[in-house]
């Protein structure tokens, strides 16, 4: 805790996040050199996130550093980033779609880490993907944050019996959950196809179209055929049409009604990766 007392200057620095008190603070390193951390005060709050957080460390993933209990205080310490969250840069004109498709990447990136179990012989189910969970570095490296409503089962298990869906919010959430209270590592899947829609419209999942969110407005015009005309309205660069076809076709693929025929993390990377690099090739083509 003094340490803590010490790179937060007493807590000087506090701020808000949501619900939790967080401290900006500064570490000296063994080399000499200061590393900038993000202190949280996590004393109402249960150990799933931190547990998680040790186990797994992903450059996606936002990276827990130290956990500090003493008496009834509990702070968890992590790398800092300017805490800027999707959801606040969502409209932001000066994230190109090339920007944007490297933070879908990125995103993409996490999931497929996190249902991997490579290494550990688990799957980890988020539970609350959302845009206001994925935190952007100074670099716009996105990196998926909040585990503490996550579950983790053996990786030989596709589903989990799961009775409580207060995770993720309703305009997120995998209706086929809601439906059968099987939870499976394809609800994160749809929900990040939501924040994928999010990214390309500039639009909230909970902003009304039609009467409806979001999630439900993008696959009613999918059975009209009318997906194509959904566009991306804003931004300071020529689009390749071609990236714009990718995107949607990945995106829809993510909210269709059978988990079974959802695109795993992996095959999502594959797609948007091709479509960043049409879009490199052809924004380089139109400017020189």
């Amino acid at each position: 805790m003094e340490d803590v007392r010490l790179a937060t200057d007493n807590f000087s620095k506090t701020r808000w996040m949501g619900y939790s008190r967080v401290f900006e603070g500064h570490v000296s390193q063994a080399d000499g050199t200061i590393t900038s951390v993000i202190v949280k005060d996590i004393t109402m709050y249960d150990d799933t996130e931190f547990i998680v957080l040790m186990k797994y460390r992903h450059e996606n993933v936002r990276a827990l550093l130290a956990y500090c209990v003493e008496e009834t205080d509990r702070l968890a310490v992590y790398e800092y980033t300017s805490y800027e969250t999707l959801d606040d840069q969502m409209d932001n004109a000066s994230l190109t779609w090339g920007k944007r498709l490297k933070i879908c990447i990125d995103i993409a990136s996490g999931l497929d880490f996190l249902h991997g179990g490579s290494t550990t012989g688990e799957v980890v189910i988020h539970r609350n993907i959302k845009s206001s969970n994925i935190l952007l570095d100074a670099d716009m490296k996105a990196k998926i944050a909040d585990f503490g409503l996550c579950v983790r089962h053996p990786i030989d298990k596709q589903t989990v019996l799961h009775d409580d869906i207060t995770g993720t919010e309703e305009a997120y959430r995998d209706p086929e959950y809601e439906r059968t209270r099987l939870l499976s590592k394809e609800c994160d899947i749809y929900s990040f196809g939501i924040v994928l829609f999010e990214i390309m419209l500039q639009r909230m999942a909970f902003a009304e179209l039609d009467g409806q969110y979001l999630g439900p407005f993008v696959k009613s015009l999918h059975k009209e055929g009318k997906l194509d005309e959904l566009v991306f309205e804003s931004t300071k660069e020529v689009i390749a049409p071609q990236t714009l076809t990718i995107f949607r076709r990945i995106a829809i693929q993510c909210l269709h009604e059978k988990r079974e025929e959802r695109p795993t993390a992996s095959e999502v990377i594959i797609q948007l990766k091709q479509a960043f690099e049409i879009q490199v090739s052809f924004h380089l083509f139109f400017y020189n």
